[in-house]
């Protein structure tokens, strides 16, 4: 189990967190998680046996390695299902590990396999978005149990999106000089009964998916224009499948 330091926030936040850990337990089936005291009492409480001091690598780098450079605030859900939350974060994709801060600014980092889901709450754009991510499932391609995939949708099928980032190297030919920078890969993959598969975009091995509804998703279709090229029109076919 990991503990870690919480942040002093006001209870309308707090209140807004619990909340949100409350639907969280339905919707992704954590109904065995439990909310740490630290998150209601305000108590600092740091045992970092599962956490390691993070010095930056990369400073000649072009980029960054993380889904978002800015910390966020966000929850996070450990091996055991425990929950810790009212704390800044951010997502490794490179190492596919996570990052905390504590509140005297030092940058740890959460050792692989700890943490199988963190939620990351963005309020950066115009529109305050909320990206959830998890690990734990079968190997596939260059990913494993401790990769982590940002969860486009859950139920009987899992939409899960792969987001990697490695470092690409260009040597200038006149110069000599090498440029590195972080470069971002993404793929796409269903989760059924445990089986996860690279996403086709192609209508017949989508809806191969779905035969258990046939009716309801062929009256779908014919009302609504969905190209199985496009991950969000994908998206919504799998969202309405999935609240049949």
């Amino acid at each position: 189990m990991i503990n870690i330091f919480g942040y002093n926030k006001t209870p309308v936040f707090l209140a807004g967190v619990l909340f949100f850990l409350f639907l969280q337990a339905n919707i992704y089936g954590q109904s065995t998680a439990t909310v740490d005291n630290d998150l209601v009492s305000h108590k600092f409480a740091l045992f970092d046996a599962n956490g390691r001091p993070f010095v930056n690598p990369y400073r000649d780098i072009a980029g960054t390695p993380f889904f978002t450079d800015s910390w966020e605030y966000g929850i996070i859900i450990t091996d055991d299902n425990s929950v810790f939350g009212n704390m800044q974060f951010r997502l490794d994709l490179k190492d596919q590990q996570v990052h905390f801060r504590k509140p005297d600014n030092t940058e740890l980092v959460i050792q692989s396999g700890a943490v199988k889901q963190i939620t990351l709450f963005d309020s950066s754009g115009k529109t305050p978005a909320t990206y959830v991510f998890q690990c734990g499932f079968p190997s596939i391609d260059n990913q494993n149990e401790k990769s982590f995939y940002q969860m486009l949708a859950d139920g009987k099928i899992k939409f899960l999106k792969s987001l990697r980032k490695s470092i690409h190297e260009e040597k200038d030919g006149f110069s000599g000089e090498v440029h590195r920078e972080f470069r971002q890969y993404e793929d796409y993959y269903f989760l059924v009964k445990k089986n996860i598969e690279r996403i086709k975009r192609d209508r017949d091995y989508v809806l191969a998916y779905m035969t258990d509804k046939n009716p309801q998703i062929d009256a779908y279709l014919q009302k609504n224009k969905i190209s199985f090229k496009s991950m969000d029109d994908i998206k919504k076919l799998v969202d309405y499948y999935n609240s049949l």
